[in-house]
Order: C-alpha cells, then sequence, then structure tokens
C-alpha cells in the first residue's frame, strides 16, 4: 500500500468553516522535544526504571549514530562537555590514527628558551611545561576523514595548548666510592638550556643532591653536588664519608641495578673543593656527637653554619671519655693552662709528664649544656717554655697563673691527653 493509499484512508476534510484544514487519523502529533516530553511523562508517573532505560537506548542510538562506528562511538566526554570520537576497539587509532591539520603562530618571546629548530612539542617535553600557540586554522581527523565529534573546534582567538608526557618515574639506585654506598633515586630533570640534558637526584633523604648534565655537541659530562641542609646526623655522617671516600679513592660511580650509568675520575682541582676537604673532619665530629647521644640520651641539633674548633676538641674528649678512653693531641705549643699559684708542683720545670686536675661546672656543645666531676690533663713530652714567668708568679701568690708548653729536647711534638670524669647532662 502507498503512502497516498494510506492519506486517502487516514484523512478527513472538516466543513466549510474549517479552512480546508486536513485531519490526519490513527497518528499521534508531538510538539516539541519528544524525548523530553516522555521522560517528564515517566518522572510524574514515577517510572524512574523506565527513564533509566530510555537514557540508555538514547545513549545507544547516539553511539552508533558515528560514521566509524563499531570502531568510534559517540560518547560523552569527561573533560569537555561535549560528544567526542570514542575508540570501541584496542586497534582504533591503528586504523584511523588521530592528527590535527592547522596553521599556529608562536610568540618565542614568551619562550627565550625555545631553540627555532625544535618543536613546541620537543620543548614542551625537556621543559615540563605547557606552550600556548596562536590557532588560525584547527581540524581534527580520524585517518583521512574529518572527525565528526572532535576535542576542539576552530573558532576565533582559538589558542592551542601543547601538553608534555612526564618523565620517566624515579629509577632506585646507589651512588658509590670506595666502601661508602648510598640508595639514590634517579631522574631525568627539566632543563630550560637547549642542548643540555640534566639527569639527578630527587629528595629521598640522602642528604644532598646530584645533577649530571650532558651536552648534545659535546663529549663529556658535568656534575653538581648540594649539600641538603637539616638532614638528621646519621644521614650526614654518611654523606661526609662518601666525601671522604671521593678524596681518597678520586672515583665515583652511579649504578642502577648491575649496570653503572656512569663512571667519574675526580681531577686533583676538584678534590680541592672545601666540601671534600672539610669532610674528614665532619665525619669524625658527627661521630662523637652520636657517640654522645647515645650515652647522654641527648639530641643534638647542628645548625647550617657547621661548627668552630672548640666545638670539635670538645666533641673530641666527651666521646673519648664517655668511651673510657683518653683523648690525645699532638701539638708544638700549647698555653692553654692557667694555675693558682698554690697548685703549681714543685720541680715541674724538670717533669716530661706533667698532670693537672681541675673542677668542671659547665661544658657547652652544640645547645647542650654538660658537667664534669673533673677533667684531667696530661702533658707528654713536654717542657714548661715560660719558667722564669711561672716562678716568678708562684712566689708572687699569684691566681691563674699562664703556664706554656714546648716539646722536650730533640723533639718537634709533644703529647696532651684529655678525660672528663663522671660526665653529666644539665638541664636549662
Amino acid at each position: 500500500m502507498s503512502l497516498k493509499d494510506v492519506l486517502k484512508r487516514s484523512t478527513a476534510l472538516i466543513g466549510k468553516n474549517s479552512n480546508n484544514n486536513t485531519v490526519i487519523q490513527n497518528s499521534n502529533i508531538y510538539i516539541g522535544n519528544p524525548t523530553s516530553e516522555v521522560i517528564n511523562t515517566l518522572s510524574g508517573l514515577g517510572q524512574y526504571g523506565a527513564i533509566q532505560q530510555h537514557y540508555s537506548d538514547y545513549l545507544s542510538i547516539i553511539k552508533q549514530s558515528h560514521p566509524l562506528y563499531p570502531i568510534f562511538s559517540a560518547s560523552p566526554s569527561k573533560t569537555v562537555d561535549k560528544l567526542v570520537s570514542t575508540p570501541e576497539t584496542k586497534d582504533a587509532f591503528e586504523k584511523f590514527p588521530k592528527t590535527i591539520k592547522g596553521t599556529f603562530k608562536i610568540d618565542y618571546t614568551k619562550y627565550p628558551y625555545m631553540d627555532k629548530s625544535e618543536t613546541p612539542w620537543e620543548y614542551a617535553y625537556r621543559t615540563q611545561t605547557e606552550v600556548e600557540l596562536e590557532t588560525t586554522a584547527y581540524q581534527e581527523y580520524l585517518g583521512d576523514i574529518p572527525d565528526p565529534f572532535p576535542n576542539a573546534e576552530y573558532r576565533d582567538g582559538m589558542v592551542t595548548v601543547i601538553g608534555y608526557n612526564e618523565f620517566p618515574k624515579a629509577m632506585e639506585g646507589n651512588i658509590v666510592s670506595g666502601e661508602v654506598v648510598i640508595p639514590i633515586l634517579i631522574r631525568r630533570k627539566p632543563c630550560l638550556e637547549y642542548g643540555k640534558m640534566i639527569v639527578g637526584t630527587i629528595p629521598n633523604g640522602c642528604g644532598f643532591e646530584l645533577n649530571i648534565t650532558s651536552y648534545k655537541d659535546e663529549i663529556g659530562t658535568d656534575f653538581t653536588i648540594t649539600n641538603i641542609q637539616n638532614c638528621d646526623l646519621n644521614t650526614r655522617l654518611l654523606r661526609e664519608r662518601l666525601y671522604s671516600e671521593f678524596l681518597r679513592t678520586k672515583q665515583m660511580s652511579i649504578t642502577v641495578g648491575d649496570e653503572a650509568l656512569i663512571d667519574y675520575t675526580f681531577s686533583d682541582d676538584e678534590l680541592k673543593n672545601v666540601f671534600f676537604l672539610n669532610a674528614p673532619v665532619i665525619a669524625r665530629h658527627i661521630e662523637c656527637l652520636l657517640i654522645i647521644e647515645k650515652h647522654m640520651e641527648c639530641k643534638f641539633e647542628i645548625s647550617n653554619k657547621g661548627f668552630t674548633q672548640d666545638d670539635y676538641e670538645t666533641a673530641m674528649v666527651l666521646a673519648s671519655s664517655l668511651e673510657g678512653k683518653w683523648y690525645r693531641e699532638n701539638v708544638d705549643f700549647d698555653n692553654s693552662i692557667r694555675c693558682d699559684f698554690d697548685k703549681i708542683p714543685e720541680g715541674i720545670d724538670s717533669f716530661e709528664q706533667i698532670s693537672f686536675t681541675n673542677s668542671v661546672d659547665e661544658i657547652s656543645l652544640h645547645g647542650k649544656l654538660f658537667s664534669a666531676e673533673k677533667i684531667i690533663i696530661v702533658y707528654q713530652g713536654a717542657r714548661l717554655n715560660n719558667i722564669k714567668s711561672v716562678v716568678k708568679n708562684k712566689e708572687k701568690r699569684k691566681k691563674a697563673i699562664l703556664l706554656t708548653f714546648r716539646p722536650v729536647e730533640g723533639k718537634e711534638m709533644f703529647s696532651k691527653y684529655f678525660k672528663f670524669e663522671n660526665i653529666r647532662l644539665k638541664t636549662v
């Protein structure tokens, strides 16, 4: 039956006052949005399950409207408020690669470190920053056909933002020198300067930051080490032991698994850096502080300014004394002793071993206060250097007489021993 026949059966003319209108019988006429009418009707009837079904059917029809269905569908985007082409198979983009064709302008004044020979995508990746392009034409494609449901469409004043893939995640590795091995996390780092690539450590509590720089047109690498402040004593100790090994071996390796990423030999000039030259002394000082912490149940906070020679000697004497040992210095001159007249023994000018004992009210070290029942100081292989002055002041019964010492005849050095007894931590 033809449409003409159907209309003949379903139409009627209304009388002469009807303006000759035609009525189509056996039909429903919808005015407005049929979908919204249906949903409103179902909602009014409380048919929410039917609404869900209607929505599902509606989305299914929309998905299948894509000309490349079932390889691609038209689906709502999670990031932009519109339908976009969505792959439905694993090889969708292999069959129909996603490309963008357009014309773009870049304002190099915004990106002074971008080289004219690199693309915005390369710049964005190596610097890990976004690049904005003024867009004068824009069209997305799937294969050779314009994408019917693109992520973006051209409009006046359009700006295209070039994003970047993040560098590969940090790898676990080690920095090795001599007998010291320190675990590190190593990763490529952003670099503004063209032709450079930086690989370095990221924070993992190792106490330092190490960066290795390689160059596009040059052979060889550079590296820098920066101390991280405010790390704990054990971390500092391991760091200073590493630097001490640099001095001793002149070698450093960075390994990932069984593979050496870099083997580096230090030059004599590089090892003149104070980081390395001071490392053995700093390491010994920290070892002493850790001994004191263990015995006295205290915690030191070392300022970023470091420590003085007085701090160093005090820590050495305290640590040795707490372990029941003498601390010894070899010196060629000493002027640290003052005694009252009645404490200077007779015949002191002829002794090669001279002992002094004094009480100690307060010992200060990195903000902590200690006391000791006494300190014993012993000079061995020494002679009194200012005999006349000492004898004269003793006869005058003076207090705090200065005593100076030098090695006995024929020797260049003498030994000075220290020991505290009955050390206590003082509360502030």
